[in-house]
């Protein structure tokens, strides 16, 4: 999100309710409350319809002219509805099979079993995607679980628990190397060519959201060259 809309996470995001993480017990390190608000208002444009608050908020950020019902619509036929013409499929394992030929994009069919790897990694936490605000359209028990709504709420509940165990910052680090690299930016492409102010919006918002993840839970490999550069450091200073 451009650093204009920022005004709108709060309210975006306090309308996407969280599972919350039980069984944490050592507190070491403390949560930056802005990542998990920023993460948790990305997941909820991808997995709400805009309502007149949230549009009128976008538009007074934003300075775009904003029609609320335009703004509905294009969430249902660009997140929800794969036979409208303008569907852009928010699975990561649909995403990975997509393909551009002549300035078209091919997209495989979601598969409901396609984000069954994550399930051991959203039971560490206790995390549970039936219990997130979503619309109609996006739940039920056969919807793939490699939503990119679900797996920036994981991501803010991951976040918003690292007070409790810093060793959550490396379980974020990994999940976000191992679910969040490349894919989505090549989907914040696509919605950013997409003719709705609305979509760029959503666009805007989530590119920022994954510059977030990338700064908060930084890949290990990086993580461990400054950790042993941080040792060699201290070797040759004494």
């Amino acid at each position: 999100m451009c650093g204009r809309c920022r005004s709108w996470i709060l309210p975006a995001a306090a309308s996407c309710s969280m599972t919350r993480v039980h069984g944490w017990r050592r507190r070491r390190r403390v949560s930056d409350p802005g990542v998990t608000e920023q993460l948790r208002a990305a997941a909820a444009l991808l997995l709400q319809p805009p309502d007149e608050r949230t549009s009128s908020i976008l538009q007074s950020a934003s300075g775009e002219r904003l029609d609320p019902g335009e703004a509905r619509q294009d969430f249902y036929d660009t997140f929800c509805i794969p036979r409208s013409g303008r569907y852009i499929p928010p699975y990561r394992h649909v995403m990975l099979g997509a393909r551009e030929l002549r300035d078209y994009w091919y997209f495989p069919p979601p598969r409901y079993n396609g984000g069954d790897g994550l399930v051991s990694w959203y039971e560490t936490i206790g995390f549970d995607v039936s219990r997130l605000n979503a619309d109609v359209l996006l739940t039920g028990p056969n919807r793939p679980l490699d939503h990119l709504g679900y797996l920036l709420a994981f991501l803010s509940t991951v976040a918003r628990s690292t007070d409790e165990n810093s060793e959550l910052f490396e379980l974020g680090s990994t999940f976000a190397e191992e679910f969040l690299s490349e894919w989505p930016r090549r989907y914040v492409s696509l919605l950013s060519r997409a003719n709705s102010v609305y979509l760029h919006l959503v666009a805007d918002a989530l590119n920022e959201a994954l510059d977030r993840v990338n700064e908060y839970f930084p890949p290990q490999a990086i993580k461990n060259v400054e950790d042993m550069q941080g040792e060699t450091s201290g070797v040759v200073a004494d």
